[in-house]
């Protein structure tokens, strides 16, 4: 077996005879020597009170909950981390006196055990404060105690005992045996319909107790499950150093999740716990070779408990331990070299590819360059390709990525197979409160409690000007946590299913620094008759804040475009004297864009109707607490709170070359240490990688090298809400096909900032139909069929529900009543009613409102009126540039007639990109798509793969297949 040795480490022979000193020293001579030697090694060492008197004077002070001397440990690391895990012990207001006296006990127990003054008081706490929640977990029976009507209790992985009592012996085939993973399967559909009331951190919470479940009937120690950002091509990964998992963010932070989607997750979660078996199967043949715990974690980085746990398991069967050998050899052993070299490749390949890519582009249109020249680009470019083809295959052919992708695939299977659960019988409760868990993995429970998704700790926030506030700055995290929301009259006014959405709301103002008196006042700013939610904005995502000049950062944000009053604010704010305070007179705010540099957890919502007494007050008075000048704001605009401000940078494009992602200085696997691989898809899948076919004969980009100066004119008009109707001309009959003319001269350039707003607008009304599903959504051609087929590219849940519709336009005096031939419309839509349609979406792009007008009085109203129980649910990209702001055309209040069947919502853009392009609505066009940012400078130029089309290139950048 691997790492097999003559004389295991920690064998000692029982020397015969202990003789005593005269004094009464109990220890043998030889022991006394041992001590000696050892004490004058630690003393060489710096350790100058190294003695067996000193270990047991340590002990003593940590047993009478005092810390050890300044002299009192060795000084190493996991000492000095020890100390001060043992400091939070002692303050620790979770443990009872009882329970940390225990730990103080037995910790001063086991130092004085030692052979020689600990050097590694972080371990040796951990071990003690695990063995402690183990023996007073509620329900269950401390080490040695037997349960009623048992005479004694078998050892773990025995069939029998020294009493005869027997118990049930763990499936060899472990995780891979079809019991298990159909129990698995069981316990993870019963999330599906939990998961909308659920938070991320319960989600997080119950995935652990289900996959623990299945871990310690299988005999391996459980892992803890841990959440990050890991981008949109890893999965998950186990890190078996810290014996966890750690799960895409991404996919738990989803406030709906589809059939599929939690059978995908079920594959990760599965395929990464059959790592944490791999790993432990390692652990038990070293174990079996004569390697002792210490050593086996000094090789491979397994943590020691685990390894203890693996050493004392019985022996396994010839092929658990050929397997075991197998993933060793792999990951430790003879193929250790080839496996560093595939996953530094997978790391590394898609980088060289992108660069071969950017090579051949810069030179395949230069006259100057020879044919010859161009075709070695190219055969670069495909050799590039061809290799992250093959480096990827060879990952998935790795012993134990083929053995964990089996294994996962196999329960994403057994998961489409199995039948819907019974509510009523559900096995795993969503866990309201997570402290309350029972599953604490191996290690220290302290750790255990999976944290927030994307989360950091409380923070105190600036000056937020942008809402009510009796105080300059929020709640120090320190500060006593008040009441809650439970004693707010605010929410004793909602109605009973909008308490449970101000409650998680209130959670997450507390959870950001803010005191409990200051969250109600906020609050009030909220519209809990719309959706609200804790979501992730992406990093690289412009977001814009609304602010007096000179205020600093505040913590309310929105999307870019929206309108002050939308926000629940005034356009206008306190002009404060040079002291700071007195209010001298009032003037315009000002809104400047934002720029996200990683992912951000947000509060996302809309903003209410609400008077403004903060911002603006008399002059002569107090900005603070002076006269206030009320403002109603209507609100209804989308709103994000966060104070986590290091991360939100003030956008300042700089000019930049065109470049290319590429890894100067990969992480590489360290051959010493290896790694467990992540869950990793297949990279070939993004289409920006993949060559041309052998002819190459891609389409070149349009824009000239000098025409930098005339981008950054049409950024500049596109940015600027100044914009009048005669500028917006101008940017559409360049970038745009305007008036079904010719196509403008740089159609299919795309400013970057304008592609993360329709990103946004278009994140934001797939979720609106996640919250509310409907049963078609209608397109009408051609603006509306496409934004309908970037919905359904966006979420497949919803591909199925696209319907593409032709529109027969009014013509003569028809016209003058309307956009629309009514009868033809009417009988389009009356096709889908009679075919069992009652909740009707329709999406389209909104520029001058005409469309929503005619939309609104020749459709749906006469239809609302023929079908009373059909409803409509509008949603227009709305364009706002060069457009003066003005109400949403097209609307239907709550009191007319039909204001109950129909609703109609906004996403605001400065830009709407795809509407009115020829290459978006050309089937045959191959034209690139290239990116441009503020200063005229180009990002990057995407080219169609073999068989995709323009229209291909743009839906895969507005659903973020693609990025810059």
């Amino acid at each position: 077996p691997a790492g097999k040795k003559d004389d295991p480490a920690g064998k000692k022979d029982d020397p015969a005879g202990k003789k005593t000193d005269p004094a009464g020293d109990s220890r043998t001579q030889e022991q006394q020597a041992h001590d000696e030697a050892r004490d004058s090694e630690l003393n060489s060492d710096g350790y100058t009170e190294g003695t067996r008197a000193k270990a047991d004077e340590t002990a003593t002070n940590i047993e009478e909950g005092k810390q050890p001397g300044k002299d009192g440990l060795r000084d190493t690391e996991a000492n000095a981390r020890g100390k001060e895990e043992l400091e939070k012990l002692l303050k620790d207001p979770n443990l009872s006196p009882e329970e940390r006296a225990q730990i103080q006990k037995e910790l001063a127990e086991k130092l004085r055990a030692e052979n020689d003054p600990t050097g590694n008081l972080e371990r040796d706490l951990k071990e003690v404060k695990t063995e402690v929640k183990n023996e007073n977990k509620p329900g269950e029976n401390k080490p040695g105690e037997n349960k009623p009507g048992e005479t004694g209790k078998a050892e773990t992985g025995k069939t029998e005992t020294e009493t005869g009592k027997t118990e049930t012996p763990k499936p060899e085939a472990g995780l891979k045996d079809s019991k298990l993973t159909d129990r698995f399967v069981g316990d993870m559909k019963s999330l599906e319909g939990k998961w909308p009331s659920m938070t991320p951190q319960e989600r997080a919470n119950a995935i652990r107790e289900i996959i623990n479940g299945q871990l310690r009937e299988a005999g391996i120690p459980e892992l803890k499950v841990k959440t990050a950002a890991l981008g949109e091509s890893t999965n998950g990964h186990l890190d078996f150093r810290d014996w966890s998992i750690t799960l895409n963010e991404g996919k738990l932070n989803a406030p709906n999740i589809t059939e599929a989607k939690l059978g995908e997750l079920s594959n990760t979660v599965y395929h990464e716990a059959r790592h944490g078996e791999q790993w432990y199967m390692m652990a038990r043949s070293m174990a079996e070779g004569g390697m002792s715990p210490a050593e086996i974690s000094a090789k491979t980085g397994i943590p020691e408990p685990v390894c203890d746990a693996a050493a004392a398991e019985p022996k396994m069967s010839p092929q658990q331990a050929a397997d075991a050998q197998t993933y060793y050899d792999s990951v430790y052993g003879k193929n250790s070299t080839q496996r560093n070299q595939i996953l530094n490749d997978l790391k590394t390949n898609p980088a060289d590819v992108q660069k071969a890519a950017a090579d051949y582009n810069a030179i395949k249109d230069d006259p100057h360059v020879s044919a010859a020249e161009k075709q070695a680009k190219l055969d670069a470019w495909r050799a590039a390709y061809d290799k992250m083809q093959r480096n990827y295959q060879d990952y998935r052919n790795l012993p134990e990525e083929a053995d964990a992708w089996a294994t996962g695939n196999a329960a994403e299977q057994a998961f489409k197979n199995a039948p819907k659960p019974d509510p009523a019988g559900a096995r795993t409760e969503p866990l309201g409160d997570p402290s309350t868990a029972k599953t604490q993995p191996l290690g220290d429970p302290s750790t255990a409690k999976t944290e927030p998704l994307g989360g950091r700790d409380g923070k105190t926030g600036g000056n937020d000007t942008t809402k009510p506030a009796q105080h300059d700055e929020p709640g120090k995290t320190s500060e006593p946590p008040g009441k809650g929301p439970q004693s707010s009259p605010d929410r004793a006014r909602l109605p009973a299913d909008q308490q449970a959405t101000y409650d998680k709301a209130w959670e997450f103002y507390r959870s950001q620094g803010m005191a409990d008196e200051r969250i109600e006042g906020h609050l009030r700013g909220i519209d809990f008759s719309r959706p609200v939610e804790v979501t992730k904005i992406p990093k690289g995502t412009l977001i814009q804040q609304t602010q007096p000049p000179g205020a600093p950062q505040g913590s309310y944000y929105a999307p870019p475009g929206t309108e002050p009053s939308k926000l629940g604010i005034s356009p206008k704010g306190d002009l404060r004297g040079p002291d700071g305070d007195t209010v001298v007179g009032h003037v315009d705010k000002s809104t400047r864009l934002y720029v996200t540099t990683e992912d951000i957890v947000v509060l996302k919502s809309w903003a209410a109707e609400i008077n403004d007494t903060w911002s603006m007050h008399d002059v002569g008075t107090s900005s603070r607490d002076g006269t206030p000048i009320p403002f109603l704001a209507e609100g209804g605009g989308i709103q994000y709170f966060t104070t986590e401000k290091p991360p939100i940078q003030p956008y300042e494009p700089t000019a930049r070359e065109p470049s290319v992602p590429r890894a100067t200085d990969p992480a590489k696997v360290d051959p010493v240490h290896p790694e467990s691989a992540p869950m990793a898809e297949d990279p070939s899948k993004d289409p920006s990688l993949k060559p041309p076919g052998p002819e190459g004969d891609h389409q070149a980009p349009t824009v000239e090298p000098n025409n930098t100066e005339r981008l950054k004119a049409l950024a500049d008009a596109i940015n600027d809400l100044r914009t009048d109707n005669a500028k917006r001309n101008e940017v559409l009959e360049t970038l745009r096909t305007p008036n079904n003319g010719e196509p403008g001269p740089l159609e299919g350039h795309v400013l970057d900032t304008a592609l993360d707003e329709n990103k946004a607008a278009i994140r934001d009304m797939v979720q609106s139909f996640k919250d509310n599903p409907p049963d078609v959504i209608v397109g009408m051609k051609e603006g509306g069929a496409f934004l309908a087929d970037v919905l359904g590219t966006s979420d497949p849940a919803l591909a199925g529900k696209v319907h593409e519709m032709d529109v027969h336009k009014a013509t003569g005096d028809a016209a003058k009543k309307g956009k629309f031939d009514q009868d033809p419309m009417l009988q389009e839509f009356e096709v889908l009613i009679q075919g069992g349609a009652r909740k009707i979406a329709i999406v389209d792009t909104y520029m001058g409102g005409r469309t929503a007008g005619s939309l609104r009085d020749q459709i749906m109203k006469p239809l609302a009126e023929k079908y009373p129980d059909v409803t409509f649910d509008v949603h227009w990209l709305r364009e706002t540039m060069g457009f003066q702001d003005g109400p949403l055309r097209g609307t239907v209040k709550p009191g007319q007639k039909g204001g109950t069947q129909i609703s109609t919502s906004e996403h605001q853009v400065r830009m709407a990109i795809g509407d009115d392009m020829t290459m978006v609505y050309d089937a045959t066009s191959t034209k690139p798509v290239t990116i441009f940012d503020r200063n005229g400078q180009v990002v990057k130029t995407f080219y169609p793969a073999e068989g995709q089309t323009s229209r291909d290139v743009i839906i895969a950048l507005l659903t973020g297949r693609l990025t810059p």
